[in-house]
C-alpha cells in the first residue's frame, strides 16, 4: 500500500510539473510570439511610411521642376509681350496679358504648395524644412506681380540652393539604415 501510494503521489507530482511546464512553455510562446507580431508591424508600417515619403519627395520635385520651367516660360512670354508692346507691334490690353500670365504663375506655385503639404504630413523634420524652404522661394513671386521678370531673374540662385538643400535632406532621410540595421549583432562585436 506504501508503494501505491508512493507511486500515485510521484504520478500527481510529474502531472503537476508537465501541466506548470506546459503552461509556462506556452506562456513564453505567447509573449514570443506578440513580439514577433509587434515587430513586424513596427518594420511594415515603417517601409509603408519610406515608400509614402518616397513618392512625397518625387512628386515635390517633379512638381517644383515644372513650376520653374512653366514659370520660366509664362516670364519670358510676358518679357516678349511687354517689349511688342513698347514698340506699338502687340496691340492686346496690357492688364489683360498681364492678368492672364499671372494666373499661369499663381496656379503652378499653388501647385508647389501643395506637394510641400504632403511632405508636410509625412516628414521628417529636417525634409519638411527643405519643402518648406523651397516653396517659400516662391513667395517673392506671388508678391510682385507688375515686377515679374525683374524678381524671377533675382530668385534664380534662391531656387537652385533650395531645390539643392531638399534634394540632399530628402537623400539623406531615403538612404537612412533601417531601424533592423541598426540593431546590433549579438555579442555587439559582429562575432
Amino acid at each position: 500500500m506504501d508503494q501505491g501510494l508512493a507511486a500515485w503521489g510521484t504520478g500527481a507530482i510529474v502531472a503537476v510539473a508537465g501541466l506548470g511546464g506546459t503552461l509556462v512553455g506556452g506562456l513564453i510562446t505567447a509573449k514570443v510570439t506578440r513580439t514577433q507580431v509587434r515587430d513586424q508591424a513596427a518594420a511594415d508600417h515603417g517601409h509603408w511610411l519610406r515608400e509614402q515619403r518616397i513618392a512625397a519627395y518625387r512628386e515635390l520635385l517633379a512638381e517644383w521642376d515644372a513650376a520653374v520651367r512653366d514659370i520660366a516660360a509664362q516670364v519670358a512670354r510676358l518679357a516678349d509681350f511687354e517689349e511688342a508692346f513698347s514698340t506699338g507691334q502687340a496691340n492686346s490690353d496690357p492688364e489683360e496679358v498681364e492678368t492672364h500670365y499671372w494666373q499661369q504663375v499663381l496656379r503652378r506655385i499653388d501647385a508647389v504648395a501643395s506637394r510641400t503639404e504632403q511632405v508636410t504630413m509625412l516628414g521628417p523634420a529636417e525634409v519638411v524644412a527643405g519643402a518648406e524652404a523651397m516653396r517659400d522661394t516662391l513667395n517673392p513671386l506671388r508678391a510682385g506681380d507688375r515686377y515679374l521678370v525683374t524678381t524671377w531673374e533675382d530668385a534664380q540662385p534662391t531656387f537652385t540652393a533650395a531645390r539643392a538643400a531638399f534634394v540632399e535632406a530628402a537623400r539623406r532621410q531615403v538612404v537612412a539604415p533601417s531601424f533592423a540595421e541598426r540593431i546590433p549583432p549579438v555579442g555587439g562585436d559582429g562575432r
